[in-house]
């Protein structure tokens, strides 16, 4: 448990480092790709914290504890339409790949609409819903990496960074899904 614990505050600790960083970009150069990537990792930590239920204790997430687990499902998805928008803006697919900037977008804002349904009150936890997610995100990794590779070869100067520094993290995340 300790040694679980300890990773699970090294990975938070990594990623509260990230958005630090990036908020100071964003505040020098007011990108939008900076704010989307704030709201990934942003997004991705809060979801890990409610997972483990370290976040319950932290006084930004502890009101998700009598939400859960609608709380850590609502992060989730409103964090992989901040990530299909981060990759979108990131690898510059209106120019390089309208037809997936287009996909990426229907993406996102279906994620959105998933994620009211978990704001009605009458909604209880369905494992359909988690199913759903799983799946949309699943399909999201590997179609982020074509999107990369067509991005990359059709002159995108981030797509190359994406696809080596992403590429791991999407097939972890692609199995573990």
């Amino acid at each position: 448990d300790l040694a679980y614990t300890r990773f699970i505050y090294a990975a938070l600790a990594a990623m509260l480092v990230l958005l630090i960083v990036n908020l100071a970009i964003w505040i020098a150069l007011r990108e939008r790709t900076y704010l989307y990537f704030i709201g990934y990792m942003g997004g991705t930590a809060a979801y890990v914290a409610l997972s483990s239920g370290e976040g319950y204790v932290l006084p930004v997430l502890e009101w998700f504890r009598w939400w859960s687990p609608h709380g850590a499902w609502f992060v989730a998805v409103l964090t992989a339409a901040c990530g299909a928008s981060f990759l979108r803006s990131f690898l510059d697919l209106d120019q390089h790949t309208p037809m997936l900037a287009r996909v990426f977008r229907g993406y996102a804002w279906l994620m959105v609409g998933l994620s009211a349904l978990l704001l009605w009150p009458w909604q209880s936890p369905q494992m359909w819903f988690a199913s759903i997610a799983n799946l949309l995100l699943a399909l999201l990794a590997p179609l982020g990496l074509v999107a990369a590779a067509l991005a990359w070869k059709r002159g995108s100067r981030y797509a190359w960074i994406y696809l080596i520094g992403w590429c791991p993290l999407v097939s972890f995340t692609t199995l573990r899904t």
